[in-house]
Formats: structure tokens, C-alpha cells, sequence
């Protein structure tokens, strides 16, 4: 954590790394459902959850991270993986 993350509380931190990336999905998106998975995981079963409520049919990406695989690379694995049972 950065020096000036250390007087905030636990679910400011916790929010702070999912959009530093701790939230991104392998192409790099993060959206408010993958903020919330994040913080929810990193909290134990005893502590205060974080609630969403929203009335979306889609998630929007509002920030985007350097992605854990090129695209271009993550559309190979049919080429990989022909069938479902497929092995390297």
C-alpha cells in the first residue's frame, strides 16, 4: 500500500486495489460488479459487506488496466483447444 493509503479504512483500501487492478478481468476491465467481488473476497465471513443495488442490463467498463493477456493472444486458445477434452 502507498504511505497516504495507510490512514484510510479497510474498505477505502480494499476499493483503492481493485481500480489500481486487483478487480481486472483478463482483458483489463474492471466494472462496479468486479469492485464488488473484490472487496467482498478480501473481507472475512465476520466483517461488515458491501451491498450493491443497481438496475442495469449490462455492465459498463469504467476503467481500464493493462490486460493480463493481448486479446490477440487470448483468441488463439480455439486453435489450442479445438474440442472441450482438448490437452497441450
Amino acid at each position: 500500500m502507498e504511505a497516504e493509503d495507510q490512514d484510510a479504512g479497510l474498505f477505502a483500501s480494499l476499493l483503492a486495489s481493485g481500480v489500481a487492478g486487483g478487480a481486472a478481468d483478463v482483458l483489463g476491465r474492471i466494472t462496479a460488479a468486479s469492485l464488488h467481488a473484490c472487496v467482498d473476497q478480501s473481507l472475512s465471513p465476520f466483517q461488515q459487506r458491501p451491498i450493491v443495488k443497481a438496475h442495469l442490463s449490462t455492465f459498463a467498463a469504467p476503467r481500464l488496466c493493462k490486460p493480463a493477456i493481448e486479446f490477440k493472444r487470448l483468441r488463439l486458445l480455439t486453435q489450442y483447444f479445438s474440442r472441450a477434452d482438448a490437452e497441450l
